[in-house]
């Protein structure tokens, strides 16, 4: 997309590059060498503040730059060879850019080349947050490596962390994508100054930092536990999913002509954040539809990047999952959190009732003060 504004152009420094190259007559006039949709930040911070448009000339020829919506550069006349022209993008909004860079010999003949630019000052940066499960870590947990999660909301690029101790000295030096973890181990109970530097491709920074300390406390294990109707906790209206006819608030999953697969998602509010240290288990209490019959379903938890299923057995029973949990690839403060499990029925001639659902969690919590 153009810029809508138009501004004219810098006076920009032209820097010839040293060389002959023996033309050919087949060769064209101008072929440009800057990659095809080049990103920079003129924004002073050092970091692809400019940006080398590289081209090169068949023979001598004077040269100009269009940029359109900005403005024409007139470069001279450069010899044959290579040669570079920086644009520095003053006045220029943030956008997309187009440049022609053109060619005319002493003969007037002409010849074209077209590359293409973007420019971004930083915006998309400001949006940027780092995310902690929390800024203490506790080493000496009994039965735990105890780690401190952190999640960059910058996608692509890498984020970089450094961790210093109170003296300066550094703890820790990495670059993670998504997600990083800290142990603390090894290191004195105390603060420690974290500095996570956010950039892209545009050559756009950002620092923000966190305090994080190393305690020689250890956490305590909790178990918190809800159950509820299914009903009341269906987490939206699915395909195959009715009011049962068998139990107060329960739920009928059964497939239909417009239902292959039949699905009741419970939703609960979680007491804490479903970080990686999170473990959860269900319990489905239902039957089959109709009473006697030997019809089952399938009860899902979630555990990391996997499902596990537990059939139910026949008749009115209940059916406890083994022990399942968000997986670190996954934790993401900003998103609403993925399901924790299902009921699921697949067989066409199958139909069960869920009466009512107990979700147990398993999770770590810092010590009383």
């Amino acid at each position: 997309m153009l810029a809508r504004v138009l501004v004219p152009v810098a006076t920009l420094a032209c820097v010839p590059v040293l060389g002959v190259a023996t033309a050919r007559a087949a060769d064209p006039l101008v072929e440009v060498d800057t990659p095809h949709s080049a990103a920079f930040s003129p924004n002073g911070d050092g970091h692809k503040d400019s940006l080398p448009v590289r081209f090169r000339l068949a023979e001598r020829a004077q040269v100009t730059v269009r940029i359109p919506d900005v403005g024409t550069v007139d470069l001279g006349t450069r010899g044959p060879g290579p040669s570079v022209w920086r644009w520095d993008g003053h006045g220029a909004p943030n956008g997309s850019y187009r440049l022609v860079v053109q060619a005319r010999t002493r003969d007037g003949r002409t010849g074209r080349d077209t590359t293409f630019a973007e420019i971004d000052r930083g915006q998309s940066l400001a949006r940027v947050r780092v995310y902690t499960t929390r800024t203490t870590v506790y080493p000496q947990t009994p039965g735990k490596q105890d780690r401190i999660y952190v999640r960059s909301t910058k996608e692509g690029n890498a984020t970089e962390v450094t961790v210093r101790d109170r003296a300066g000295a550094v703890v820790t030096d990495t670059a993670f994508r998504h997600w990083w973890s800290w142990d603390g181990a090894g290191q004195p109970a105390g603060e420690y100054d974290a500095t996570f530097s956010v950039h892209d491709r545009f050559g756009n920074r950002r620092e923000i930092r966190r305090t994080l300390r190393v305690s020689d406390d250890h956490l305590v294990q909790e178990t918190w536990s809800a159950t509820s109707p299914a009903a009341d906790v269906a987490l939206f209206p699915r395909c195959g999913t009715s009011p049962s006819a068998r139990f107060v608030h329960g739920l009928t999953v059964a497939t239909g002509p417009a239902c292959d697969w039949a699905f009741f998602i419970p939703r609960f509010d979680l007491p804490v954040d479903a970080d990686p240290d999170v473990t959860w288990r269900f319990t489905v209490a239902g039957g089959p539809t109709t009473p006697g019959s030997d019809q089952t379903a399938l009860v899902y938890v979630a555990d990391g990047l996997d499902v596990v299923a537990t059939r139910t057995a026949t008749g009115d029973t209940t059916t406890t999952t083994p022990w399942g949990g968000p997986h670190a690839y996954e934790w993401d403060p900003e998103r609403e959190p993925e399901p924790t499990g299902w009921v699921l029925v697949h067989d066409p001639d199958t139909s069960y009732d869920v009466a009512e659902v107990t979700l147990e969690v398993r999770y770590w919590a810092p010590p009383a003060s």
